[in-house]
């Protein structure tokens, strides 16, 4: 009996210690969570859904054994088929349990793979694959936003099912990702520069700053404490947790932060200052109504955004997009021939009035202030992006073009490992799967980075681009890095990096030597000589340059965008060397090299797929691809236009007629800039037919004439 109670009274003893200690840690705990997101903070309100609270609020624990019940069904379900009935069972999980990101990642991969499979037409294919792009988007992140394997299959659903080619319908997935994403953001200068691609968003995300993001300091103060974490490295994870939480605890955080940074950087006290003061203004402006702001930061947009209440048009995505595909026609037409066109039937309202404010010069200034801020509203409300971090990745990498699926790609892998640094799980590979996807995505860059998109024909076509051999490169370097960081080499990772950065050396010497830079192509093969000759017991890297590129387009000669970029740059060949110096025997023959080797893939790839727009893996046609060429060529502004008209001089009847239309408005702006006649200098071919303009239909009134309607 006595040693009965001897055992009570220690347990007794020992639970009381462990309430005690559990207690102790609790608060401790609870702010973790809070860190990690792993929960909302329903007393502040700050970020949390109102149906996430009611719940809470309602079922308490049963929320966890309702969530446990309902995937084990959906894994039921998924075992049957039953994949409509396992997506609708999923929106309940999500719904119980937001920070649950294995949910979040089944439902997304369901729709984008599983149920959009089963449907019938392409746009209902594109559907469901874009619902699954938008799921992770704009719900499963923003509620768990460092949970990095939602990142990682967000990236990948945009780098696989939409940017490569497994998928019948991928041609039609990239032609509506092109047309939405150049109706937000407008299309890139043809051939733009590093700096032209800055100076497009940086108004966007100024506006982002000023207008909607208030969960982080602004980009100015960004710069400042990004300064004092390279002065001191100490201060990284301090000063990191400052840049995504919510608007509620920033300032509040900051103060904690502000404490570390005057301790061990006490010479940038003057520069605390200044971050203070941003923030602060920061909190007062997120009190305050956007278009308020906007009104009184802008008195330019008073008379503009009167004349759309007085018509009932929202200034909102709807109308920007409005605002996008005047810009589209415009890039083909002259303001006058727009007018032409417009005069028509059933134009709808809001393109009618959008277009009355372009080319009215009394809106020009309100239009400039405008744009930017419903760009900025777009992507931070319904999109859920950084338009910010979205200008960094451009100072970072280049003019990279978000019209393409692989651009988008690297934003979500680049933003996931920036906000989930800490690898709880080595063998999980999150962080390092999602750093190869940036990689993976600067690769694509490189084979197909230069897109066109034609409105009239509703095609979309990918080249090769060039400009994006360092980025990549740039990347691998920064993966291989982090392998070693996080202790990886165990697994022979570090190994297979550098198996990817020889593969990588192999497409840069053959990109650089067919695109024209043989000096660029010789250092990258000087660098694989030095770093890989031992590697190899034969003779590849003794070979000279010119028979090492033929060695290696034969070896990859069943590959798409290798055979893509040997047809292109042929042509580009063709027309530089010439068309351009008067030698249409040199034209001929880089153009039956070309069409040589497209005709060879083409036999290789003879696919015949049901219901497939375009041929999975297949180029398009010969004519086609010199079309395109040609009507790149002549548009691009960092070719001299004298060189582009002796070009066109010299350019064969049937490829003007059919390149015409296509570079006319571009050129023709070009040309006027330069004092150049562009109708003497580019005489219209005869037989020509315009663009199909069946869309472009109503009357085109001006501002001050337009009505309620």
């Amino acid at each position: 009996m006595r040693h009965t109670r001897t055992i009570q009274l220690i347990s007794l003893v020992t639970a009381v210690a462990l309430l005690i200690g559990a207690t102790a840690v609790t608060p401790w705990i609870n702010q973790q969570r809070l860190d990690l997101n792993l929960t909302y903070e329903i007393d502040t309100g700050d970020d949390t859904p109102a149906t996430y609270s009611l719940l809470a609020a309602t079922l308490g624990s049963f929320r966890g054994i309702l969530a446990n019940w309902a995937w084990y069904r959906i894994e039921m379900m998924k075992r049957d088929g039953e994949l409509y009935e396992a997506n609708q069972l999923a929106t309940i999980i999500t719904t119980l349990q937001p920070r649950f990101p294995q949910v979040w990642v089944f439902q997304a991969w369901n729709m984008a793979y599983n149920i959009s499979v089963i449907t019938k037409t392409p746009q209902e294919r594109w559907d469901w694959v874009n619902k699954g792009i938008r799921l992770l988007r704009e719900k499963a992140i923003p509620n768990n936003p460092k949970a990095i394997r939602l990142y990682r299959e967000l990236a990948w659903i945009l780098f696989h099912k939409m940017g490569q080619y497994s998928d019948d319908m991928n041609w039609y997935y990239k032609l509506q990702f092109a047309k939405e994403w150049e109706e937000v953001l407008g299309a890139p200068t043809e051939g733009a520069t590093q700096q032209e691609a800055i100076n497009r968003l940086t108004p966007v995300a100024a506006a982002a700053d000023r207008y909607f993001v208030f969960s982080r300091p602004p980009h100015e103060a960004r710069r400042v404490l990004e300064s004092i974490i390279e002065d001191h490295e100490g201060l990284r994870d301090t000063i990191e947790d400052l840049f995504d939480i919510g608007a509620v605890r920033l300032r509040d955080r900051f103060n904690r932060v502000e404490a570390e940074i005057r301790r061990a950087a006490p010479e940038r006290a003057e520069d605390l200052v200044r971050v203070r003061q941003i923030i602060e203004e920061q909190a007062l402006r997120a009190a305050q109504e956007p278009y308020a702001m906007l009104r009184a930061d802008n008195p330019e947009v008073n008379l503009l955004l009167d004349l759309l209440d007085e018509n009932q048009i929202e200034p909102d995505t709807s109308f920007l997009r409005a605002i996008g595909v005047n810009l589209t026609f415009a890039r083909y037409y002259s303001a006058q021939a727009l007018v032409d066109m417009a005069n028509q039937q059933q134009f709808p309202t809001e393109r009618r009035i959008a277009l009355a404010f372009m080319l009215d010069p009394q809106f020009t200034a309100g239009l400039e202030a405008l744009v930017p801020f419903l760009r900025a509203k777009a992507l931070v409300t319904e999109y859920r992006m950084d338009a910010q971090y979205m200008l960094r990745l451009t100072e970072k990498y280049g003019p990279i073009d978000w019209r393409h699926p692989a651009t988008h790609a690297i934003y979500w892998a680049a933003l996931g490992v920036e906000r989930s640094r800490v690898v709880f799980d080595i063998d999980r590979y999150d962080i390092l799967n999602t750093d190869r996807q940036v990689i993976h995505g600067l690769q694509v860059l490189m084979f197909t980075g230069r897109l066109t998109y034609d409105p009239f024909t509703g095609t979309v076509d990918q080249l090769p681009d060039p400009r994006f051999i360092k980025p990549y490169e740039m990347a691998v370097y920064e993966g291989s890095a982090r392998t070693k960081e996080v202790d990886l080499d165990r697994k022979g990772v570090i190994e297979q990096f550098a198996s990817g950065y020889e593969n990588f050396l192999h497409k840069a010497i053959v990109f650089s030597y067919l695109y024209g830079d043989e000096q660029q192509a010789q250092d990258y093969y000087q660098k694989a000589r030095t770093e890989f000759s031992e590697k190899h017991y034969d003779n590849r890297y003794s070979l000279p340059l010119e028979e090492f590129v033929m060695l290696q387009l034969y070896l990859d000669k069943d590959q798409r965008p290798m055979a893509t970029a040997f047809v292109s740059s042929m042509i580009n060949r063709g027309i530089s060397e010439g068309l351009a110096r008067a030698r249409p025997d040199i034209f001929g023959r880089f153009a039956r090299i070309a069409e040589q080797m497209h005709a060879w893939y083409q036999d290789e790839r003879a696919y015949n797929i049901a219901n497939a727009p375009r041929q999975r893996l297949q180029l398009e046609p010969f004519n086609i691809m010199l079309t395109k060429a040609y009507e790149t060529f002549m548009r691009d502004p960092s070719v001299p236009l004298l060189y582009r008209i002796r070009a066109y001089g010299n350019t064969p009847i049937q490829l003007r007629q059919a390149s015409y239309n296509a570079f006319k408005s571009s050129v023709e702006e070009q040309a006027t800039q330069q004092g150049i006649d562009f109708a003497r200098a580019f005489p219209e071919p005869p037989g020509i037919a315009g663009p199909n303009t069946a869309d472009l239909q109503t009357e085109v009134n001006t501002p001050s004439t337009i009505q309620r309607q």
